[in-house]
């Protein structure tokens, strides 16, 4: 891929426009793309890779909308403050917290005002809690619902571990989408199938964060 170019006998590094437009050549080109994983350092340069590619497939003009639980990646210190936090989040936790279960989705209500460290979180049951962010920032992932197109050709990953009778999946895990209808039912080319009203965990699955891709083989 283009990284660099001459310019007055000197390498100079290529504009993002033209690492992305490179990378994109180069990749759908590939005869095996669910085999093929795009590392990017930067969250913002992978959803401008995702982007880019679904242009350059032509996907976009066949989709059908709904919303998918984006990740959210904090940077730093920015997870343990509930300054960074919007109504309307969600946390997953991941690991053993005081009070939550492990694999519990949570809301995000509001915030602890007295408190820039405590989040006001509520479970299924609508039942208020409050979340230590300070302390516990390692044990939990948040989302956000973001409303985006998927299509059929479409590769898509999963963000959180899925554990039901009907679907078992890991975060990371990819799939290619075989057949995808306007109530929300996907069928994988791997023979999974689920509903996106139900289960919206996750993303396209060209571009990968450095941030998501650790732990993944």
């Amino acid at each position: 891929t283009t990284l660099f170019r001459s310019q007055n006998d000197r390498l100079v590094e290529a504009s993002k426009e033209e690492q992305i437009k490179s990378i994109v050549k180069e990749y759908t080109k590939s005869k095996n793309k669910n085999k093929v994983g795009l590392l990017v350092s930067k969250n913002e340069d992978r959803k401008n890779l995702n982007k880019a590619i679904r242009e350059a497939l032509k996907l976009e003009k066949k989709s059908i909308n709904f919303k998918l639980r984006e990740t959210v990646n904090f940077r730093g210190i920015e997870k343990k403050f509930n300054i960074s936090y919007e109504k309307g989040m969600y946390i997953t936790i991941g690991k053993q917290t005081n009070g939550f279960r492990i694999g519990e989705t949570l809301k995000v209500i509001g915030k602890d005002e007295s408190n820039k460290k405590i989040l006001l979180v509520a479970n299924s049951k609508g039942t208020v809690k409050k979340l230590d962010l300070y302390n516990n920032s390692e044990n939990f992932s948040i989302f956000k619902d973001v409303e985006k197109g998927l299509a059929k050709g479409e590769i898509i990953k999963f963000n959180k571990n899925i554990e039901r009778k009907d679907l078992k999946v890991k975060n990371g895990e990819r799939g290619t989408i075989k057949s995808i209808k306007a109530n929300g039912e996907v069928k994988l080319t791997n023979g999974k199938k689920f509903n996106l009203n139900e289960m919206n965990f996750v993303d396209y699955g060209y571009a990968y964060s450095t941030h998501e891709a650790q732990g993944q083989t």
